[in-house]
C-alpha cells in the first residue's frame, strides 16, 4: 500500500491552509478598504473635473483651472447644468456621488 498522511499531518496541513486563506482574505479586505478610502478622499468639487473621449476633452464649465485658451479650443466640450425651473412639466433625474445635503443645501 502507498503512504498516507497521519491524522496529525492532515490536521497540520489543514491548519496551515486555513491560516493562508485567512491571511489572503485579510489582505483582500485591507486592499478594498484602502481603495474605498482613496475614492472617498477623491470626492468633492474638484474631483475629476475633466475626461477625454474620442479626441475631445470634456470639462466642467465652472472649473476654476479652465483657461481662456481651453474655453476657445474646439476640442474642449464644456459641460454645465441648465437652471432648474419648478414650472417645467418634465421629470428630472440624475446620478451623483455628492452628498444629498450638498445638493439640496
Amino acid at each position: 500500500m502507498g503512504d498516507y498522511a497521519t491524522p496529525a499531518e492532515v490536521r497540520a496541513e489543514f491548519e496551515k491552509r486555513h491560516e493562508q486563506n485567512k491571511q489572503q482574505a485579510q489582505a483582500e479586505q485591507e486592499r478594498k478598504q484602502a481603495l474605498r478610502q482613496h475614492h472617498e478622499g477623491q470626492s468633492g468639487p474638484h474631483h475629476r473635473s475633466y475626461f477625454t473621449f474620442k479626441n475631445k476633452v470634456y470639462r466642467l464649465v465652472d472649473d476654476p483651472s479652465l483657461t481662456e485658451a481651453q474655453r476657445n479650443d474646439e476640442n474642449v466640450v464644456l459641460l454645465g447644468l441648465k437652471e432648474f425651473s419648478e414650472e417645467t412639466n418634465t421629470k428630472h433625474g440624475f446620478f451623483t456621488t455628492s452628498a444629498p445635503d450638498l445638493i439640496m443645501g
